[in-house]
């Protein structure tokens, strides 16, 4: 805890691949915080209510002009 807030202590990206098959891959602290911004992913500790941005406002993100990312959608 700090300042009397849970941390978040690490995170694992599990994808889900053709024929039953996984694959995971355990994120550093960089990389957590930036797919938590993209993402924005916000944590209700009281309830344990995770949100983030739907797809519809990831792809309007996308069009923007300044996209810093230079993210385009995929099919």
């Amino acid at each position: 805890m700090i300042n009397g807030e849970e941390v978040i202590a690490g995170a694992e990206l599990t994808m889900y691949l053709g024929g039953g098959n996984s694959d995971t891959l355990s994120l550093s602290p960089m990389q957590l915080a930036i797919v938590i911004k993209i993402l924005g992913l916000s944590l209700e500790t009281e309830t344990g209510d995770i949100a983030c941005y739907s797809d519809e406002t990831l792809k309007q993100m996308l069009k923007l002009k300044g996209n810093p990312l230079r993210l385009r959608e995929v099919d």
